[in-house]
């Protein structure tokens, strides 16, 4: 069967990796070899300095900021709007109106209103949801998630511990 591989936003950097060993495992060993095809990747993570200073020109090109910010920056920051050289005050002092201008914005849908999460009518509602329906206890249930093995679970669980060994996937794509 083929098999492809997919994921989105933060997975933009494993998955890449995954694909990859499972190409090299293909190669190297293995029988039955993964039919993989491919691998798809929506609104991904791919290098935490290159999507942040992506930034900037995504909001010029949809209008969130004025033709002269934007001029400015480019000129005073020279591309590297998020991890700014401490002594270059001018383009620190941009890079704050930058994030005054586009504060209200939700980077996740920036066409969409930044609403109350906990609305119905608001996108990212789903996200409770998902929280409600993975803690219900006849999910866990059906799931065979062992009592006391697992507490509640969090769409975005910041405070697991890890290891961030993949900096950037674009090498995987090349």
């Amino acid at each position: 069967n083929p098999f492809y591989v997919a994921g989105n936003s933060y997975s933009g950097l494993v998955i890449p990796a995954i694909v990859q060993e499972i190409s090299n495992g293909n190669y190297i060993c293995c029988e039955p070899q993964i039919n993989l095809q491919g691998y798809v990747l929506g609104n991904p993570v791919t290098d935490g300095d290159l999507d942040g200073n992506s930034r900037i020109p995504f909001a010029h090109g949809k209008a969130l900021i004025s033709n002269e910010l934007y001029v400015s920056m480019k000129r005073s920051c020279g591309g590297i709007y998020f991890s700014v050289f401490p002594l270059n005050t001018e383009c620190l002092k941009l890079v704050q109106e930058f994030k005054k201008c586009v504060f209200k914005i939700n980077e996740e849908l920036v066409l969409g209103s930044n609403c109350d999460p906990t609305s119905p009518n608001c996108f990212t509602y789903r996200h409770s949801l998902s929280e409600y329906w993975a803690n219900n206890e006849s999910v866990r249930r059906a799931l065979k998630v062992a009592k006391g093995t697992r507490g509640k679970w969090k769409r975005c669980d910041y405070s697991v511990r890890c290891t961030q060994d993949i900096k950037s996937s674009i090498p995987y794509h090349m």
